[in-house]
């Protein structure tokens, strides 16, 4: 390992000082004052704002003080809005668990060429517990006999963009 040059000790010099000067002087350093009405000395500090503890109203006469300040008007009960609220509420279940749901989208160009062996599959499901989704080309026609969407694919296209076919792909 290279010893540091003098440079490279100036420039960590540099940086360090003035973080070191900072913590150096907000610490430790106080100033001395006097007062012309008092020989006592005080201690304040240069860098941060002297505290003053909080001020309480000092009130002498407590009767003056309530007179002075009305206290707040009491809102009028609507009874009618709390029973309406409280049948609205007692309706809701109080615990409710969603039903969680699969959602199976199918991102194709052409007819779903493993549709049958989908269909058995979501024969065997319940119907509450899915949802079916098919992105197709809607430039293709899928109306004729053989090539549309039948059984749990039917009326589940989603309409799409035309796609575009790159050698990549």
């Amino acid at each position: 390992m290279l010893p540091p040059t003098p440079l490279s000790l100036f420039c960590a010099i540099l940086l360090c000082l003035p973080l070191a000067l900072i913590f150096t002087f907000t610490h430790s350093i106080t100033t001395s004052s006097s007062s012309s009405s008092s020989s006592s000395l005080t201690k304040t500090n240069l860098f941060l704002p002297p505290t003053t503890p909080p001020l309480k109203p000092q009130i002498n006469n407590q009767t003056t003080a309530t007179a002075t300040i009305p206290p707040p008007p009491q809102l009028p009960l609507d009874e009618e809005d709390d029973v309406s609220l409280f049948a609205l509420a007692s309706r809701v279940h109080p615990s409710p668990k969603p039903i969680k749901k699969l959602a199976f989208m199918f991102l194709t160009t052409s007819p779903l060429p493993f549709a049958p062996l989908w269909e058995l599959f979501f024969a065997r499901a319940p119907q509450n517990l899915y949802n079916i989704y098919v992105h197709a080309d809607p430039s293709a026609n899928y109306t004729t006999k053989g090539f549309g969407f039948a059984g749990v694919f039917d009326g589940r296209v989603i309409p799409s963009k035309p796609t575009a076919a790159t050698p990549l792909l």
